[in-house]
This record gives structure tokens, C-alpha cells and sequence, in this order.
């Protein structure tokens, strides 16, 4: 998005590409460049929970397949 077009009101960031506003690419295609981290999460939510979440204290996951395999550990009561 360009800079006039993201001062106006009526744009809106419908991708949320302020979430690699400051992130570093790669490659021909470019893609964003995730740093490794080597610390264990305790808590996980999804991305599609995160957006209106105003819990902070947990780590974001983007796919959705771990989101149903939650829910079946938690049926199991393996969590």
C-alpha cells in the first residue's frame, strides 16, 4: 500500500501488512525472513483468534491444522 493511500480514512489493511512492516526478505520471491527463536511457547492461538484477542501473553500460529489438532488432544485430554 502506498503512503497517500494508507493516510486516508477510508483505506483499510485488509492483508495486515504491518505485521512484516519491519521484517527482512529474501530470495527472488522475496518472502519475509523469520529469525529463529529456541524458547517453547506455553500457550498457542490462532492467527484468526488473535486479531480481536487482547491477551498478549500467548504465541500467534498461522496454521490451521494445529488449531483442530488442539481440539482433539483436548477431547483425549493429551495436553
Amino acid at each position: 500500500m502506498c503512503i497517500i493511500n494508507s493516510q486516508r480514512k477510508s483505506c483499510k489493511d485488509v492483508f495486515y501488512a504491518f505485521l512484516v512492516e519491519l521484517a527482512y526478505y529474501g530470495g527472488i520471491f522475496e518472502f519475509p525472513i523469520i529469525q529463529p527463536t529456541y524458547c517453547i511457547p506455553n500457550r498457542l492461538i490462532s492467527f484468526s483468534k488473535a486479531i480481536s484477542c487482547t491477551d498478549y501473553n500467548q504465541w500467534v500460529h498461522f496454521l490451521k491444522m494445529i488449531t483442530y489438532l488442539k481440539e482433539f488432544g483436548e477431547t483425549l485430554n493429551v495436553t
